[in-house]
């Protein structure tokens, strides 16, 4: 949807011209899905979630630990986050969440831990979290907002982004 034919049969002969969403597009230095998601991210008004979805799908590593190895009440204790997490346990969407939705459920709790190396290490293991894969979540998060802002899609430059983040609560 981000570009249109204007003249031209064959497509070889065929020429294109952006759309809206492929101007603002256009403006995001990134993949083309990623700026996409963003973008209708801001005409929702949940822009937050869109961030951290976007900033896990670019990540290397998982913000989840699998293996037979991981302490039980770990995974337990994982599974409740999420569980509780994005939406809670009445949502109108149920208590079982994809994948998408248990990482803005993890990366919520894990920015609510004091910002400290050694507690939030703690809170990893606890949980059966890859810190590692977090923090990397946070870093691409903070520079796709930063993007954003850039662009002009956003009027402020504070973490809240009140302006695109007004349905951010998880009904």
């Amino acid at each position: 949807g981000a570009l249109r034919v204007v003249e031209g049969g064959f497509q070889s002969d065929r020429k294109y011209r952006l759309t809206p969403l492929g101007y603002h597009c256009s403006k995001l230095p990134m993949d083309a899905k990623i700026a996409k998601m963003l973008i209708i991210g801001c005409i929702l008004g949940v822009l937050d979630n869109a961030l951290i979805i976007a900033a896990s799908l670019s990540c290397t590593k998982s913000c989840f630990i699998s293996g037979k190895q991981l302490d039980p009440a770990a995974i337990e204790a994982r599974d409740s986050l999420i569980e509780n997490g994005f939406g809670g346990r009445d949502w109108v969407g149920g208590t079982v969440k994809s994948d998408l939705l248990a990482v803005i459920a993890v990366y919520r709790a894990w920015k609510n831990v004091e910002r400290n190396e050694k507690k939030e290490r703690l809170f990893c293991r606890s949980n059966a979290l890859n810190h590692v894969g977090l923090r990397e979540i946070n870093t691409l998060r903070n520079q796709f907002r930063d993007l954003v802002i850039d662009a002009g899609l956003v009027s402020s430059k504070d973490d809240g982004l009140s302006d695109c983040n007004i349905a951010k609560e998880d009904a």
